[in-house]
C-alpha cells in the first residue's frame, strides 16, 4: 500500500456555524487529523491526504479549506 505525504490545512469556518466542535468532529471522519481548534478565530488547522482535501470543502460549515505551502530546507 502506498503511503501518502499529509498535506497541513487550515479550515476556516463559516458564521453560521459556532459549534466548531461539530465541525471539526466532521473534519475527522473526512480525514482530518492533528486537529486543532482555534475557537476565537473559527479556524480548524490540522493534516490530509491530499486526496482527500477536495472532501473537506463538502462539509457543512466549512467555508474555505487553504493548504499550507510545504517548505523544504536546501
Amino acid at each position: 500500500m502506498e503511503k501518502r505525504a499529509l498535506q497541513s490545512v487550515l479550515v476556516t469556518v463559516d458564521d453560521q456555524h459556532h459549534d466548531l466542535d461539530l465541525v471539526a468532529r466532521a473534519l475527522e471522519k473526512a480525514g482530518l487529523v492533528d486537529t486543532d481548534v482555534l475557537r476565537f478565530s473559527g479556524i480548524i488547522g490540522g493534516s490530509v491526504n491530499e486526496a482527500q482535501l477536495a472532501g473537506l470543502r463538502e462539509i457543512p460549515g466549512v467555508e474555505n479549506v487553504e493548504a499550507q505551502p510545504v517548505f523544504h530546507a536546501s
